[in-house]
């Protein structure tokens, strides 16, 4: 929201290229972040020469760009004074959230739910369970951490951070991680697009992790990053007598050093539901450092438009491609490694498709039936308030082709193309996050009821 003083009417009788000079600046309501981060995020700054006629333009920008930081539940950028030498105040108003979330986590690991009811009588050793904690404040300056501790199947222990501004303009990021995996099995084949995935009694799947990353934001929109990074799997001697080929040349230990580099610009109005902007994400990543018999290269792009056609109607498309040039011939690198980061059409949730390259087109379109806020609600802590009630009935219509290797014969969907439709309800609630009622069809004429949290793409 953007509120004006009592003497708007100083504004109102300027000319257009007149400049307004911005002389202070105060935060209110921020009780963890720190005013660095406000003011950094808002990109005003004190001094700043604004021409009136693109000063409401700026003041929405900064409302947008604090809203997305994902810190705050409202801001509100108030002008408390106006000079008459066209000097003003600007007050930074903010409802902060809640920032730590201590998580449950019950999982399947590289099994789809058919598969654990079909294949496996709902066993609950093939589950895995734990606790995600999640710290989005941890210091006041907008940094990050997560810390995951799993176990039942697989035992998996992580710890990521990251420092979004470690400089006065909050330009440079820095951030670390580790990770540490155990499985007591994994998949060793697939056929017809269905993993085979055993269960043993020990231990026979270990993987270890670590990398630091670089970022650098050249504008509010727009931010380059660097990654390198370090991997090290090995196997046990049941999973390589299962799967010789498991490894590059049947080795039980893969250890390989990592480069990346991304791009991501995001101008949307909301980043949790947005309705209106665009979000593109570039990845170029390579595998196989220190390690002359492991060679992978590839690239990953999203691009995500979203158009609003009127006050109530809502259209949004996303284009979604990875292109793998140079690849391991092994399974783990065909397979299992390459499962988890899709973005293809909807109503596959069945199957195992793990193409080497794809790419695929997702649309929407969305009515708006109810958009309200509840300042009230007696059962929520006030950093959880106001909670935002919005209702999205939806059709939609996904396409795309996928691409394997020649000698993947056995794994139709792996190069085919797949396509989808069909309806659906976007609930937005807390923190105006979405929960996903899909129901469509596929190309095999098979219906499926889907639900998520999170962006549809």
């Amino acid at each position: 929201m953007l509120s004006f003083g009592q003497t708007e009417s100083n504004a109102l009788a300027m000319d257009d290229e007149t400049l307004v000079i911005i002389d202070s600046m105060i935060t209110t309501g921020n009780e963890k972040v720190r005013d660095i981060v406000i003011y950094g995020e808002s990109r005003l700054k004190e001094g700043q020469q604004i021409p009136i006629k693109t000063l409401r333009e700026e003041l929405l920008n900064s409302r947008r760009n604090l809203l997305n930081t994902r810190l705050f539940n409202e801001v509100e950028l108030l002008i408390f004074k106006w000079t008459n030498e066209n000097h003003v105040s600007i007050e930074f108003e903010v409802d902060e959230r809640w920032y730590i979330y201590p998580l449950p986590v019950v999982e399947l690991t590289g099994i789809t739910f058919r598969e654990w009811r079909e294949e496996f009588d709902y066993d609950i050793e093939r589950l895995t369970y734990g606790t995600s904690v999640q710290h989005n404040n941890l210091t006041g300056r907008g940094d990050r951490l997560n810390v995951d501790w799993r176990g039942g199947f697989q035992h998996q222990y992580k710890f990521n951070y990251f420092l979004p501004g470690i400089d006065k303009e909050r330009n440079w990021g820095l951030g670390g991680g580790i990770s540490f995996i155990r499985n007591k099995g994994t998949v060793i084949d697939a056929v017809n697009n269905q993993f085979d995935s055993e269960l043993f009694n020990d231990f026979v799947f270990e993987g270890q992790g670590a990398q630091l990353s670089l970022s650098r934001r050249r504008d509010i929109n727009k931010r380059h990053g660097l990654r390198v990074g370090f991997q090290r799997i090995e196997i046990g001697d049941t999973i390589q007598d299962l799967t010789p080929n498991f490894f590059v040349d049947g080795n039980e230990e893969l250890a390989y050093g990592t480069l990346g580099y991304n791009l991501v610009f995001e101008k949307r109005d909301l980043s949790e539901y947005p309705t209106d902007g665009e979000f593109l994400f570039a990845d170029l990543s390579y595998s196989g450092l220190f390690n002359n018999d492991f060679d992978q290269l590839r690239f990953t792009g999203n691009f995500n438009y979203y158009q609003p056609l009127s006050e109530k109607f809502f259209a949004s498309a996303g284009v979604h491609m990875r292109y793998t040039p140079v690849y391991a011939d092994a399974f783990n690198t065909l397979a299992t490694s390459r499962a988890s980061d899709l973005q293809l059409p909807r109503g596959y949730n069945d199957f195992q498709i793990f193409p080497i390259s794809f790419g695929t087109i997702k649309s929407e379109l969305r009515y708006r039936v109810l958009d309200k806020k509840f300042y009230k609600v007696p059962i929520l802590p006030d950093r959880f308030k106001p909670v935002p009630l919005k209702i999205y009935p939806k059709i939609y219509l996904d396409g795309g082709q996928t691409f394997t290797a020649d000698f993947d014969t056995q794994n139709p969907l792996n190069d085919e193309f797949l396509y989808s439709f069909g309806v659906g309800v976007d609930l937005v609630t807390i923190y105006n996050t979405p929960f996903l009622i899909e129901f469509g069809q596929n190309h095999f004429g098979e219906t499926n009821l889907n639900f998520g949290i999170g962006k549809s793409f």
